[in-house]
């Protein structure tokens, strides 16, 4: 057994991926309710909790190596997938033009123009804004192990802090923010801290979800969460801080919290669907944007049961797209050949 983690190093811990799970279909939920059916969601689900839990997760399993491996590492299972998604983004969008130019009388001319035109999109963040988390994400794991080798454990904390308030001022003023079109600058700095913690403490805390005396202290972290949420439009106080200065310390809170509900809802069967999706969170947070942009029409957002339907139909086609990646072509999704 490895005494850093309450786990071997080779297994994997199940209940984080029930947590990645529950975390993937809470960005899906999200996005539906800001992008492609607006308001239709209740008013948590932009509680901006999920990418915090993705961070920290990713920090906890952060392993020191030497920079050549570890930028190798982190291009094999970060860069590489990003490319093959937005290949498999852009062919998508492509794909879909296609029959609509079949019935034009111009022909395939603004299909052309589409792909070759001097108006044509490349851009990601246009065609496919979830991906920025990979480049994101190969980012934060740089930065941090930058930091870790020159700083001791609390400075590399206040460091990260450091960053991620910089990264908040960039996020609420995108003009300061110049590379915004090639990298999220403004996400990777704020970001930051959740992946120092989780690296830092990451282990400390699996050991207290899995230690039965600390299991009730770990549950009053909602506690905060629920006074800060709840106050912050009461109390004029509270408005002195922006509210994501103050959603970082609900961030924390949350963390700890959904750690040990995760503990025990991963045992629910009728839940066990999540620690699929968690295994395999990256193919379902780059792909679903494309999925519910091309094929969310009208229809399903007429009623309840035909959103109730498109998100079990989403399901399915994820699942599909999961097993066609892991078993077709693992190597450009950053896996390694079973």
């Amino acid at each position: 057994m490895n005494a850093d983690l309450p786990h071997a190093a080779s297994e994997r811990i199940s209940y984080l991926d029930f947590l990645k799970g529950f975390s993937v279909l809470w960005v899906v939920l999200m996005h539906v309710h800001y992008e492609y059916d607006p308001g239709c969601m209740p008013s948590w689900i932009t509680l901006p909790y999920y990418m915090p839990i993705f961070c920290f997760v990713s920090g906890v399993f952060f392993r020191e190596k030497p920079w050549h491996e570890l930028i190798a590492a982190k291009v094999r299972t970060l860069l590489v997938p990003f490319f093959t998604f937005y290949l498999f983004t852009l062919l998508l969008y492509k794909l879909h033009e296609l029959p609509l130019a079949l019935h034009q009388e111009t022909g395939f001319r603004p299909f052309t123009d589409s792909l070759f035109g001097p108006h044509a999109v490349y851009s990601y963040q246009v065609l496919n804004g979830a991906l920025w988390f990979f480049i994101g994400l190969f980012c934060i794991t740089l930065l941090y192990a930058f930091l870790k080798k020159f700083l001791s454990p609390i400075m590399t904390v206040g460091a990260s802090l450091a960053c991620s308030l910089a990264g908040l001022f960039l996020w609420a003023r995108p003009e300061y923010n110049p590379i915004t079109p090639l990298f999220p600058l403004s996400h990777i700095l704020y970001f930051l801290i959740y992946f120092t913690l989780g690296a830092l403490y990451g282990k400390k805390l699996l050991q207290l979800v899995e230690n039965g005396h600390s299991k009730f202290f770990l549950l009053l972290c909602i506690i905060p969460v629920v006074l800060i949420n709840a106050g912050y439009g009461l109390l004029p106080w509270m408005r002195l801080f922006p509210y994501m200065a103050w959603q970082m310390v609900c961030s924390a809170c949350f963390i700890a919290f959904s750690l040990l509900c995760a503990k025990y809802l991963d045992g629910v069967g009728l839940l066990r669907p999540l620690r699929f999706y968690g295994k395999n969170f990256l193919i379902v947070f780059a792909t679903h944007m494309p999925i519910f942009g091309l094929y969310y029409h009208a229809w399903f957002k007429t009623n309840t049961f035909g959103k109730i339907g498109f998100f079990i139909l989403f399901l399915g086609i994820e699942y599909l797209l999961i097993l066609f990646f892991n078993r077709c072509c693992p190597r450009l999704i950053g896996k390694r050949p079973q």
